[in-house]
């Protein structure tokens, strides 16, 4: 079963004038690879699977490649080790694939694997490739930890590479921030979390522990005829003072 230097369709042999020449049966699966979610800076392989379908008595050798991969998406995608395959009858080995993406998105890209097959359609043989790279998990969360009830306080991260949006969470509920920055009132104690997002993944989240400790609000501010005062905790003892717009004790 060695390789031959003519076309299979072109042979002159005694088997070519008897039954119309010999052929090359292969079979070339998937028709799509999927790589789902990576994250960034990690990598997953996914075989194409080359198999000589043919008989050993009727058939010839399969032969594939050189692969090639092209599309947008191409620069993500690579293909380890040798990728010429030669196949005898009954023959079958695995063409890798390899999706370790660089930077955070959507890619598609196409694989051509050029074959002498005479069953599978013209040459070469195209495969879909598709993967989503996931944005690395955001840095710490900069921000105080022990903050007073009622007050707004300012937290911040650095930006992620390649992030389109982030999610801002205190204890599973969503906020309404969705920048490297959240402006909020912390309603008690409880973790502050933050993911970054691209348009088909979010990262891991990076979490912060946020104390409360007793606070006091007083409104409106300015008062005219009426106040509120309000305060959190277990506060038995209040001392205040009102002043009026020119800094004068009133109460």
């Amino acid at each position: 079963w060695g390789k031959f230097s003519s076309s299979y369709n072109n042979n002159n042999n005694l088997q070519y004038w008897l039954n119309n020449g010999a052929t090359v049966k292969g079979s070339i699966t998937p028709s799509s690879l999927n790589f789902e979610t990576v994250s960034v800076g990690q990598s997953v392989n996914k075989d194409v699977i080359i198999d000589n379908i043919g008989l050993r008595t009727e058939n010839l050798n399969f032969e594939t490649g050189p692969a090639t991969i092209s599309g947008s998406g191409a620069s993500q995608f690579s293909i380890s080790g040798n990728n010429e395959i030669y196949l005898s009858p009954g023959r079958q080995k695995a063409l890798q694939v390899i999706f370790n993406p660089s930077y955070p998105g959507l890619y598609s890209a196409i694989l051509r694997i050029p074959h002498n097959a005479n069953n599978i359609g013209a040459s070469p043989r195209q495969i879909n490739l598709n993967g989503c790279a996931a944005p690395a998990q955001p840095g710490s969360i900069y921000g105080p930890g022990i903050v007073s009830k009622f007050l707004q306080y300012t937290y911040n991260i650095t930006p992620v590479p390649g992030a389109t949006s982030y999610t801002w969470k205190f204890n599973g509920n969503t906020l309404i921030c969705n920048s490297t920055s959240c402006l909020f009132t912390p309603p008690g104690d409880g973790i502050l979390s933050v993911s970054a997002n691209v348009s088909c993944a979010t990262s891991l989240p990076v979490d912060m522990l946020i104390q409360v400790k007793e606070g006091i609000r007083i409104f409106p501010n300015p008062v005219v005829d009426e106040m509120i005062i309000e305060y959190g905790g277990n506060i038995s003892l209040i001392n205040f003072e009102i002043c009026n717009s020119l800094g004068q004790i009133v109460f």
